[in-house]
């Protein structure tokens, strides 16, 4: 990364995993489950603590309350490229409150997406009743 880019949206994932979306429209995941065991980060293993994940746009990164923050570079070096499968199945998970995320729309996340709920193939049996 040349540049320091700020943070725009974070979804938490109930397995410790963030999807960040960094302004300029680079959707990457993080993995929290490292740092769980190290000051400050201890009480974010709590699954109702960690999913109270927001972005400070003052600091232009992750932030939990209490004053919990994570610095962008290391979120970006530490984190992987999201997939369009990657960011279905997390929206996927927001749908069904398996998740929590703020303020998901096109412009955090890019319209190539698919905010559109993925639900899965109807099966035959139910397809075959509605016709």
């Amino acid at each position: 990364m040349n540049e320091l880019l700020d943070v725009v949206a974070v979804i938490a994932r109930p397995d410790y995993k963030l999807l960040i979306a960094f302004e300029g429209g680079q959707r990457r995941g993080f993995d929290m489950r490292p740092l769980l065991d190290k000051p400050p980060f201890a009480g974010l293993k709590d699954p109702a603590e960690f999913a109270r994940t927001f972005v400070d746009p003052a600091l232009g990164t992750v932030c939990w309350p209490g004053g919990i923050e994570i610095a962008r570079e290391m979120l970006w070096d530490r984190s992987v490229p999201a997939t369009r499968e990657t960011m279905r199945y997390v929206l996927d998970d927001l749908h069904h409150g398996d998740a929590t995320g703020a303020r998901l729309t096109e412009v955090d996340w890019g319209p190539d997406v698919g905010l559109e709920r993925v639900d899965p193939v109807p099966d035959e049996d139910e397809d075959e009743g509605e016709r």
